[in-house]
């Protein structure tokens, strides 16, 4: 009964402990608004979205591949990359950074993407294995058939991730 009485309690703490580490297979879904082609001089406003999966790597690694969206009246725009996101402190916040294929309304080809953002995972539930993801990413993009045709946005917005 001492034994019992002892370890449960340690056990139970190491387990509350754990909820924020990252381990295993995860995945995300946001939504939110986007702001196109600013680089190209006309900004358009609009809604985005994105979804993710992929794998843990280390405490601080993760690995996923992704797609991201916007679309608004005038512009559509689509990426599907593959992402390294980085904790730098082992914490919530994370970095991230990609490169994939991306496409945009009126190509007949898909160019290079390139991605980068930002986020953090707030965890609304004991075990951390589901987070509210507040993000903000940037998603620039180039027609392969004519460099000088480019397409890019800004997307904000709030995702769940299921870790």
């Amino acid at each position: 009964l001492l034994t019992c009485t002892l370890f449960v309690p340690s056990v139970a703490s190491a387990q509350e402990s754990q909820g924020n580490e990252r381990r295993g297979l995860f995945g995300g879904l946001g939504f939110g608004v986007g702001i196109g082609d600013c680089l190209g001089g006309e900004c358009d406003f609009g809604g985005s979205g994105n979804a993710r999966i992929g794998g843990t790597v280390s405490d601080r690694w993760r690995l996923a591949f992704a797609t991201h969206g916007y679309v608004s009246n005038d512009y559509e725009f689509g990426a599907a990359t593959f992402q390294g996101l980085y904790n730098p402190g082992g914490g919530d916040f994370f970095l991230l950074f990609g490169a994939g294929a991306g496409t945009a309304s009126g190509w007949s080809t898909t160019g290079l993407a390139l991605v980068g953002g930002l986020g953090i995972d707030i965890s609304i539930n004991k075990s951390g294995s589901l987070a509210l993801t507040p993000f903000l990413n940037f998603i620039y993009t180039t027609d392969e058939t004519s460099w000088d045709d480019k397409a890019d946005f800004l997307q904000a917005g709030l995702g769940l991730t299921f870790n």
